[in-house]
């Protein structure tokens, strides 16, 4: 990609001869064989980032929690891992529906919405491994409006001590 030519170490092969070089960065390159005057085609090749999910790291409070019926996120951040395949499942007590942002910087979020209370497992794979800590643990619970709870009766005092 970067125009250098490079040198590669040539080694006898049982049918021909193995090459060996090193790529500085992903891309596509041109072989071209110069072996004693011989007329050899140039081969294309393309070279790809190499792919290291222990780099990918999930973090935010939907993770750990959520509340039925509101919307719950975290981040997955891939950034220095390569481009691989994320993927990301929710098992619960009821189906999640979840909606993927990109963030345009090697992250994204990610957001789930339960309708159900209960304990939920999040998979967060990357190129079909679980990252680390996955399956993450979310503990959903009921969405309570405590505004609209009232206490009376024999009992209580007109300040609602009792």
């Amino acid at each position: 990609p970067t125009g250098n030519t490079q040198e590669a170490i040539i080694t006898p092969a049982p049918q021909g001869y193995n090459l060996r070089f090193n790529v500085p960065e992903p891309g596509v390159y041109v072989i071209e064989p110069d072996v004693c005057t011989l007329p050899l085609t140039p081969v294309q090749i393309t070279a790809i980032e190499q792919l290291d999910p222990s780099k990918v790291r999930a973090y935010g409070p939907g993770l750990s929690q959520g509340t039925v019926n509101k919307p719950a996120d975290f981040i997955v951040d891939t950034r220095g891992a390569g481009n691989g395949q994320l993927a990301v499942t929710v098992e619960g007590p009821s189906e999640s529906k979840i909606d993927y942002q990109d963030n345009n910087d090697g992250s994204c979020r990610v957001t789930y919405h339960p309708t159900v209370s209960g304990n939920y497992n999040i998979n967060i794979l990357y190129e079909g491994k679980h990252i680390f800590g996955s399956p993450f643990h979310s503990a959903v619970r009921a969405d309570l409006d405590t505004h609209s709870i009232r206490c009376y009766g024999p009992g209580l005092d007109t300040n609602g001590v009792y």
